[in-house]
């Protein structure tokens, strides 16, 4: 999920129309469940297609990397996504639903 809001963030700066990188998306490979419940907030605005908190999503991919590190697989990815939520929950958004990483992660956003 993290991933394809930092894409809707980006193509939101391209000034790409949500609908149409949503379509796009929805019909090739980026067809997902993730697709599915973030479209709502990319299209719309409408976050409450996954009212998961940020800080609950870094929580869970910390675990996964606890996990990792126990088991000496690879977690290169897991990483990287922990390091992008946990600068957004540094930032003070925490509480922000998942969703509105895609605002989150917006060059407006950065400052």
């Amino acid at each position: 999920m993290t991933l394809l809001a930092e894409a809707a963030a980006q193509a939101a700066d391209a000034q790409i129309d949500p609908q149409v990188f949503v379509d796009v998306l929805a019909g090739g490979g980026g067809a997902s469940v993730a697709l599915d419940r973030l479209a709502p907030y990319i299209t719309q605005g409408d976050r409450e297609g996954l009212p998961f908190f940020v800080s609950n999503a870094q929580k869970d991919i910390d675990y996964y990397r606890a996990m990792s590190t126990a088991s000496g697989a690879q977690q290169t990815v897991a990483d990287n996504v922990s390091a992008a939520l946990a600068r957004t929950v540094e930032a003070g958004h925490g509480q922000a639903y998942v969703p509105e990483l895609v605002k989150l992660f917006r060059k407006s956003a950065q400052g």
